[in-house]
């Protein structure tokens, strides 16, 4: 199989395992993912709007109070470790939550979690037992959506990370004060041109620069990439997707199996929302150190041998050539010499 679509698809996998905390915007939530040693559940406000995650209408200074339960059914002790994460847009216009930093995130995200007062700690739950986290949060000074994770992982030994990296994440959603007055702002981050999974891609990040939280369905993105001859290179559609709260979606364009040529090109967005449309055009270029190195690196490029053909043809035609006219020579003087001989 080839490697570039073998890396492809386990990416893919990963993405799907990832945003299954998320499923389809608070729709449903886990209870026990195969490999955790524990069950876990929120404990959720009487006033939360969802199930299985947290997604509450809140006002600044507010205090908001969950709890994590996590039940135990085996006959051992179990090491587990709770801590925010940050609610971000991966490349398939779908919401990640397996994350804690801030990569991925436009420069006007304020909030992380933890600056509300949810703390990452690590509780140990005994066999056959369930033991409560108590969470309390206190909102901000704010205007808009403050999205985010519960991430559940267990504590393993250094040799079992290596191939147990199994955590659970949950959302979190806060929509402070009056979030849904505000005005969108989308825009579009300096383009990357980059070899990706032995892919050669082309990004250009779509930047959400307001508290404003688009679920799953709610987006529409289109991208195109377009040479000096006005010809279609590669584009990509992602429908049906979203963007969270400050987050940057990562459009990617790959140029899967044609070569990278230096030159002049133009790259096209087009992001839609319900009334409102955006549209972003950006001029770049591509150089022949950059064209020669993505295509070294591009796993679905087979190797090109013309130049070399072509360089042993010529010099087979050289060494032929050459071979003749050493005959001709050497037939020439002998009878050049034979001729002054018989004088």
């Amino acid at each position: 199989m080839d490697r570039g679509f073998l890396m492809k698809i386990i990416k893919n996998l990963i993405t799907l395992i990832v945003t299954l905390g998320w499923c389809l915007f608070f729709n449903y939530h886990f209870v026990q993912a195969e490999g955790m040693p524990v069950t876990v559940q929120l404990q959720l406000p009487a006033n939360n709007k969802s199930t299985g995650v947290v997604n509450l209408d809140v006002q600044p200074q507010q205090t908001v109070n969950f709890a994590v339960l996590l039940r135990n059914s085996s006959s051992n002790s179990v090491k587990i470790q709770i801590a925010p994460g940050v609610a971000k847009t991966n490349e398939n216009g779908a919401i990640f939550l397996g994350d804690s930093s801030r990569k991925g995130m436009d420069s006007s995200w304020h909030y992380h979690l933890r600056d509300l007062g949810f703390h990452s700690q690590t509780v140990t739950v005994a066999p056959q037992s369930t033991k409560k986290i108590p969470v309390q949060l206190t909102i901000p000074k704010y205007q808009g959506s403050i999205s985010g994770s519960i991430i559940v992982r267990p504590i393993v030994s250094r040799q079992a990370q290596e191939t147990n990296q199994i955590q659970q994440a949950y959302g979190v959603l806060l929509n402070v004060g009056h979030y849904d007055q505000l005005s969108p702002k989308i825009s579009l981050g300096p383009l990357q041109v980059r070899s990706q999974g032995g892919h050669s891609v082309t990004i250009g990040p779509i930047h959400n620069q307001r508290p404003i939280y688009y679920g799953n369905g709610a987006l529409d993105y289109r991208g195109q990439i377009i040479n000096s001859k006005h010809q279609p290179i590669t584009k990509v559609h992602l429908s049906q997707a979203a963007l969270a709260a400050n987050s940057i979606l990562p459009l990617t364009l790959d140029w899967g199996e044609q070569p990278i040529k230096a030159g002049n090109y133009l790259f096209k967005a087009q992001v839609r929302e319900g009334q409102h449309y955006w549209q972003f055009k950006r001029h770049f270029t591509i150089t022949n150190q950059q064209a020669v190195k993505l295509n070294q690196k591009n796993l679905n490029l087979k190797p090109d041998h013309r130049p070399l053909i072509i360089t042993l043809i010529a010099i087979a035609l050289v060494a032929i050539a050459l071979f003749f006219w050493l005959v001709f020579w050497y037939a020439k003087n002998k009878g050049a010499v034979k001729a002054s001989k018989n004088r």
